[in-house]
């Protein structure tokens, strides 16, 4: 009887301390992490977008709205030197843990207005997330609104 009641005691344990999905903490390595901006309505530099995977950082300017897949990156995009993938490697596991568990894809109002959106996609062991965050950095939720800033000065940065 009292192996039994032991088991139970264990059992109840373990179910209580558990992990939850929202247990999650950033520091989550992402296989690859594609941000920058698009604008709907310019005349140069629509997209100015950036792959960064464990490899290296590419990136890739449109005079377009043309984008391109990740996967293509690497083959059509131009690869940054060994010190600025150094400077942003460590976007690669500030990623906030709430973008792989929320479903909204859109934060604030991205080019509502002209003024561009921050895209973000990345891919890890979870799957495949894309989302267009507002240039407007207090318009998007206050979690993300430090990564939003930090990609957005990248950008700017790299654009130099």
């Amino acid at each position: 009887m009292r192996t039994v009641a032991s088991g139970v005691l264990l059992f109840f344990l373990l179910a209580a301390f558990q992990c939850s999905p929202g247990d999650e903490k950033e520091g989550t390595v992402q296989d690859y992490l594609l941000f920058g901006t698009k604008f709907g309505f310019c005349v140069s530099a629509c997209n100015r977008l950036y792959y960064l995977d464990s490899e290296g950082l590419y990136q890739y300017i449109s005079k377009t709205r043309e984008t391109i897949a990740a996967e293509e990156f690497k083959s059509k995009g131009v690869l940054l030197s060994k010190e600025k993938f150094t400077s942003y490697k460590h976007l690669l596991s500030s990623v906030p843990s709430e973008l792989s568990l929320i479903e909204t894809e859109t934060f604030g109002c991205p080019n509502c207005y002209d003024q561009g959106e921050i895209y973000i996609e990345f891919k890890n062991d979870k799957g495949l997330k894309s989302f267009r965050a507002d240039t407007k950095i207090v318009d998007n939720p206050s979690w993300l609104q430090p990564f939003a800033a930090e990609l957005k000065k990248a950008v700017e940065d790299l654009g130099k």
